[in-house]
């Protein structure tokens, strides 16, 4: 199992001993209040990330092994996206 933090695009993985709800929950008084850091312990690092009202968060789950995660490539080159 994986949990993954989005913020603002860009892209956290968690330590699967990180509490997630506890995260959410961070995150949740920080976007309702003035600016704060909120500290995320990943894989192979820690970081703080600055939630204010209008930083936008995607929390996402999975069962696949941390592995296939790092080893996953998307089937075309992002930067054939037409955005």
């Amino acid at each position: 199992m994986w949990t993954q933090i989005e913020i603002d695009n860009r892209q956290y993985l968690l330590h699967p001993d990180q509490d997630v709800e506890e995260v959410k929950s961070a995150i949740a008084t920080a976007a309702t209040s003035a600016p704060a850091f909120v500290s995320l312990s990943g894989i192979e690092q820690t970081i703080s990330v600055l939630v204010q009202p209008t930083t936008h968060v995607v929390v996402l789950h999975g069962d696949r092994e941390h592995r296939e995660l790092l080893d996953y490539e998307p089937e075309e080159s992002y930067n054939d996206w037409e955005l």
